[in-house]
């Protein structure tokens, strides 16, 4: 029988199986995937084989599920096929690593600035939020199981965690125990969402601060470990030298509270809090200044007041993406949408993960009846996300241009 990958390189050893990349020599496979390689998950036991077959049930119930847009913060899979007499994974090669690369060896960290750190992360919780969404606990979150490709993290070995026992998961090479939560450790019952949540927030004080919480370091025993992660008296502590911001502080200390119902209970919870917490100190007194030009747009007679408010605040703010919104809103409303236009892009330039500048400019050029770049405009904003009422709104007036065409 001739076998439909040929192996090329180790990628990893987990206490579940060896990743290998592989070459597709199956003509058939080559043809349906369109990928000359993959990465290969061979489980490292006959019983592992066996559980790996309701794994298999999960993925392939959860890739039908996803839509293209849900899907773009995970790694994708192939299918399931027989290698060497057993059942093994199959999924998209990423060439990029993980982020254990990205972040350094335990004990050798290489700290990560905010401004890359946030964006990062962000995309992670998108893609455990889909996860959870599908009602799926990953058990498993950490570094090693994040992978980047092209500066974008794709989450993989969905539901593995649940494969492994939690002495299992504490023994493994790859410091798995460090990323659990207290409730793995003494609760039979094991994870729930939020316990991916604690595992996230672990990952992310990692990325930030170059060391693990809780003073926990590579050295200290697992015995201590254990201890000092369900030691409800040893709380969150940032390094002097480290400057993460005081409302990142705020959403990191939620997500690693002791107590699980403390916790935040999804990740699309902890990701609204942390695109807020995303701003800088500054924000407060920016904040305070956005309310007060909107007084002014409140008054039609006060419109030459206001634009000069609005220049002020974009010479003080010019990198905030906030005064963008606020000043293409201003101009959409006065009827002015080219400088509309100008003041979304010049936001999207900033930010282009607003969800609030997509659909700015997808009003003006709505109005401008460029119905092709508002639909365009839209969708992206539907992408990243838009509060609820405004959603709705945008899907029927999507819905409305695309009648059009």
């Amino acid at each position: 029988m001739n076998e439909p990958f040929d192996l090329i390189e180790l990628l990893g050893t987990g206490g579940f199986a060896q990743t290998w990349r592989a070459r597709v020599i199956d003509p058939e496979l080559l043809r349906e995937w369109g990928e000359e390689e993959v990465a290969i998950k061979i489980p490292l036991s006959k019983q592992k084989e066996r559980v790996l077959r309701k794994e298999l049930e999960l993925n392939a119930s959860l890739s039908l599920q996803l839509t293209g847009i849900e899907s773009q913060y995970l790694v994708k899979y192939y299918g399931f096929e027989v290698f060497k007499n057993q059942l093994v994974m199959v999924m998209k090669y990423v060439k990029g690593g993980s982020m254990r690369g990205m972040m350094g060896s335990i004990g050798y960290w290489k700290r990560m600035d905010i401004k890359k750190a946030l964006p990062l992360a962000e995309k992670i919780l998108e893609g455990l939020a889909v996860i959870h969404e599908k009602h799926i606990v990953h058990r498993d979150i950490k570094p090693e199981n994040i992978l980047i490709q092209d500066d974008t993290p794709k989450i993989t070995d969905l539901g593995i965690g649940r494969m492994l026992r939690a002495d299992e998961m504490a023994s493994t090479t790859v410091g798995t125990l460090f990323y659990m939560s207290p409730e793995m450790l003494y609760r039979e019952s094991g994870a729930s969402f939020n316990t991916d949540i604690w595992s996230f927030g672990v990952t992310f004080y990692e990325m930030l601060c170059g060391q693990f919480p809780f003073g926990i370091t590579e050295k200290t025993p697992p015995g201590k470990v254990m201890d000092l992660i369900m030691d409800k008296c040893v709380l969150v502590q940032f390094p002097p030298d480290v400057n993460v911001p005081a409302r990142i502080q705020k959403v990191l200390k939620k997500a690693l509270s002791k107590e699980p119902e403390s916790r935040y209970q999804s990740a699309r919870e902890m990701l609204e809090d942390l695109r807020g917490g995303s701003m800088d100190d500054n924000d407060v007194e920016l904040t305070k200044e956005i309310d007060h030009v909107k007084e002014i747009m409140q008054d039609p007679m006060k419109a030459t007041q206001a634009e000069c408010a609005l220049n002020e605040l974009l010479k003080k703010y010019p990198d905030s993406s906030r005064v963008y919104v606020l000043s293409g809103e201003y101009y959409n409303k006065c009827g002015n949408h080219d400088k509309a236009i100008d003041m979304f892009k010049k936001g999207i330039e900033k930010d282009n993960r607003n969800s609030l500048l997509h659909w700015g400019i997808a009003i003006a050029f709505q109005k401008k009846g460029d119905a092709r770049s508002a639909a365009a405009s839209l969708h992206k904003a539907l992408e990243l996300g838009l509060e609820k009422g405004l959603e709705r709104y945008a899907k029927l007036l999507l819905k409305t241009l695309e009648s059009k065409e």
